[in-house]
């Protein structure tokens, strides 16, 4: 394993465990074995020479990894996150939600490729926020940037994915 992910392990962990915590009682993927696919999609990275800067990408690249393990375990065929998806959540049920639940994840994830495309900027404090959970300081801190702009990245944000996702 690399370093920068023996350094971080618990910290992704208490990540993997509160996205978990999130997915509902019939979710079969456990916290550890998130955390470690997403470890698996980032060691080809690692192994190439390519790495990461600093514990900040990599953090932000393990956000994106477990996202997108979440995401193929509910595109999975008889996926029960799959089934549960078909059940809409009115907007504004979710927009009062939002910020202590994920939402639907596949609407999300699509709403989050879409925002991607506009402003990734936006979209990469989304992911941090919904996908690790951390307040706004930790994630100011990690993406380098002052906090009022994360926060104000946010607002902006939040706002775009509730829009989207109506």
């Amino acid at each position: 394993m690399s370093d920068v992910f023996t350094r971080l392990y618990h910290d992704l962990h208490r990540i993997a465990v509160g996205l978990m915590s999130r997915q509902g009682k019939d979710h079969t993927l456990q916290a550890t074995a998130l955390l470690h696919e997403a470890y698996l999609r980032l060691r080809g990275r690692v192994e190439e020479g390519d790495g990461f800067r600093d514990d900040r990408e990599f953090l932000v690249a393990a956000a994106r990894a477990m996202r997108w393990v979440l995401v193929d375990a509910a595109r999975r065929p008889g996926s029960r996150a799959k089934r549960a998806n078909r059940n809409r959540v009115p907007i504004e049920e979710l927009a009062m939600r939002f910020e202590e639940e994920i939402g639907p994840l596949l609407d999300l994830d699509d709403a989050l490729d879409r925002l991607h495309t506009q402003d990734p900027r936006l979209a990469q404090v989304a992911e941090l926020k919904i996908f690790t959970g951390l307040e706004m300081a930790a994630i100011a801190e990690v993406l380098g940037r002052p906090l009022r702009t994360v926060e104000d990245h946010w607002k902006l944000a939040k706002s775009c994915l509730i829009s989207t996702l109506r």
